[in-house]
């Protein structure tokens, strides 16, 4: 058999190509700023000290002089800063709905570059992100607007389309993260020579979506486990042992028995894929809506979790995710679930 490694190499850095954007629509490489909060007071370095703190972070109005710990100051009008804050609210909360990832971030320093290449002249690009979230206060006031920011226990983190971006198009690599103070000299060394390029200490607070680059960072890092698995062989059109998995029972027609535990009504191809899921095989399962999937999925759950096994159901959309727990609820199985989208808690816990 011939060696698949060089397609299978081929075919991820096609994948990898597919999951980061490293044109100028991506605004982590071409910063845009029409929505987003430039924040002016205090400056970068006690920005950072704000955000490490875990506490909640205010945004003063312009009558307000009184800079203070944990309280920033836009660059706005007041209107301006309140309707953005606004927006950015119902932006972050309906991406965590919808997708169940945090996309509101700080970005302290940014970088101002140029591509000759491509014609691309006066690019920004935040250098680090902190993630946050927005919340709105019960109450008006008129020293500070009705938002304010809620820093987590996250860490501060490098851009990482600006680091692919920089390795792929400039041959450069960026130094590995330890402080701000030690990346920022690093940086700047590594930067030093070229013409228009600089690092400023501009902050800002606007949405930002990078979800990809954790597929696109296991690709980059597991490129021999990718190369040995047989489902990737199989998807290249490599025959492999795969199918043999396969038992006698999960390709033949299904009927009714004392064994099965469908806690909701499946017809013969739902108990086909019922059984295909208990012989641990690795399928799709196709069809228009309203055909039964959901259904489906919940019938497999409850299978295995007779079983006695561990399941990880995943869904880009939460509605997804709903839908198959409430039925779950409805038979009374919703006790041996943990929704993992909705939880709140840091990564300490």
């Amino acid at each position: 058999m011939e060696d698949t490694k060089p397609l299978i190499n081929k075919k991820t850095e096609y994948w990898k190509t597919k999951l980061i954007d490293l044109s100028k629509r991506n605004r982590l490489i071409s910063y845009r700023f029409k929505n987003s909060i430039k924040i002016v007071e205090p400056e970068v370095s006690k920005l950072s000290k704000d955000l490490y703190n875990e506490k909640n972070i205010f945004f003063l109005k312009e009558n307000n002089k009184n800079v203070r710990e944990r309280h920033w100051r836009t660059a706005d009008a007041d209107d301006t800063t309140e309707k953005k804050l606004k927006s950015l609210f119902n932006k972050a909360r309906n991406n965590f709905q919808e997708l169940g990832i945090n996309s509101c971030f700080v970005s302290l320093y940014t970088l101002k570059y140029s591509d000759n290449t491509r014609n691309d002249n006066d690019l920004t690009a935040p250098i680090f992100l902190f993630p946050v979230n927005i919340e709105k206060l019960n109450t008006t006031s008129k020293e500070k607007h009705q938002y304010e920011i809620v820093s987590g226990s996250d860490d501060l983190r490098v851009n990482p389309a600006l680091i692919e971006k920089l390795k792929h198009d400039f041959g450069i690599e960026v130094p590995v993260f330890e402080t701000e103070e030690d990346f920022l000299i690093k940086f700047e060394n590594v930067i030093s020579g070229r013409e228009n390029w600089r690092i400023t200490s501009d902050c800002y607070v606007d949405i930002f979506s990078y979800q990809k680059y954790i597929m696109y960072a296991d690709l980059e890092e597991h490129e021999d486990l990718i190369a040995g698995n047989n489902l990737i062989k199989e998807y290249i059109g490599e025959e492999t042992d795969l199918n043999e998995t396969l038992t006698d029972a999960a390709t033949e027609e299904f009927v009714d028995d004392t064994n099965g535990v469908d806690v909701l009504a499946a017809d013969s191809s739902q108990k086909n894929a019922i059984e295909l899921a208990k012989a641990g095989v690795t399928f799709v399962l196709q069809g228009p809506p309203g055909t039964g999937k959901s259904q489906t999925i919940a019938n497999m759950i409850a299978t295995l979790i007779q079983k006695k096994k561990r399941i990880l159901f995943v869904s880009q959309k939460m509605a997804a995710l709903n839908v198959v727990q409430k039925k779950l609820d409805d038979v009374g199985l919703g006790r041996y679930c943990l929704n993992l989208h909705n939880y709140r808690g840091n990564k300490k816990e």
